[in-house]
């Protein structure tokens, strides 16, 4: 385990300025925080996220949740974010990849994980294995407002699943 420094100070800082919606001032202390330690891999995970959910820069992003996972493969943070980055940019081959990765490290948010690989299989149309992560999700789930999500997931992707295979079946796709 790493002992306790300045980078975790600005770290703090930043995380502050996040949950108070400052985003601007966050993004300043993590770029000093990276100038100091460029392999920080929260700090990278967080810029990430303001990139992704903030700025709108798909690519960097990207960038940022990869380096990220290279220097802290066990930071769970950084592969819920990334995946939901991938389902966005519509790179679901890549899902299957960081969402394997992640169910594999302890520490890892694995209901969440499995819930958003249901959605990429849904937008995928492979509604069988969206079910199949729904329902995995719902049974790791231990809080009840994440698993009536997961369950009205699951039950959206059968409805499809019934819906398109009818309509295969007359012809119609």
């Amino acid at each position: 385990m790493r002992e306790y420094n300045i980078t975790d100070e600005y770290f703090l800082e930043a995380e502050e300025y996040i949950e108070c919606g400052n985003y601007k001032e966050a993004k300043l202390v993590l770029e000093e925080l990276l100038c100091i330690d460029p392999t920080y891999a929260k700090a990278l995970s967080y810029m990430g996220w303001i990139y992704f959910r903030k700025l709108k820069n798909l690519d960097k992003a990207a960038e940022l949740y990869r380096l990220a996972l290279k220097y802290d493969e066990y930071f769970a943070g950084s592969y819920i974010n990334y995946i939901y980055l991938l389902i966005e940019r519509g790179d679901l081959l890549d899902v299957d990849e960081i969402a394997n990765k992640a169910i594999g490290k302890l520490g890892t948010d694995k209901e969440t994980i499995y819930n958003a690989w249901g959605l990429a299989k849904e937008i995928e149309l492979k509604f069988d294995l969206a079910k199949e992560k729904y329902l995995i999700a719902m049974k790791l789930s231990l809080d009840d407002e994440n698993y009536t999500t997961y369950k009205a997931n699951y039950e959206r992707a059968k409805t499809k699943m019934k819906r398109y295979c009818r309509v295969k079946v007359f012809g119609i796709m």
